[in-house]
């Protein structure tokens, strides 16, 4: 009768019974991402606002709401929250910034630009998580 014999597996088995307690550590991992795409939202909106009249404040109104579970899974949403100085809803400032208001205001795109420059460096912050969390 054929016999194997697998050294280091008791490490893996454990590691990956950490790992199965998705609850407890994807909350963490979405914060380091919801945090990384914060920043290059941020920057990517002064870039595109930069045109000699914007104050910043729709940039600094970006933030990641925290982290919620519901039947899909677990989500954070990184958007602009509350209204300027002028009393402008900075939401509405985003929708046009992106988009442009159909007439006099072309539109400065910086939704993809921001999603594509945060995509390696969200996954490689949530991984380095979920790397402590599992110790590997």
């Amino acid at each position: 009768m054929a016999r194997i014999e697998v050294e280091g597996i008791d490490e893996l088995v454990a590691a990956l019974e950490k790992a199965g307690k998705a609850d407890d550590i994807v909350p963490q991992m979405l914060v380091e991402g919801g945090s990384t795409l914060q920043k290059n939202i941020r920057e990517e909106i002064t870039a595109a606002a930069n045109r000699g009249y914007a104050t910043g404040e729709l940039a600094k109104s970006v933030i990641p709401t925290p982290p919620e579970k519901n039947g899909f899974g677990h989500y954070v949403f990184v958007r602009p929250v509350g209204t300027d100085s002028k009393g402008v809803r900075n939401g509405e400032k985003w929708g046009y910034l992106e988009n442009g208001n159909g007439g006099s205001q072309k539109p400065h795109p910086f939704e993809d630009k921001a999603t594509k420059k945060s995509e390696t460096e969200c996954a490689e912050r949530m991984q380095q998580v979920y790397d402590r969390y599992v110790n590997l």
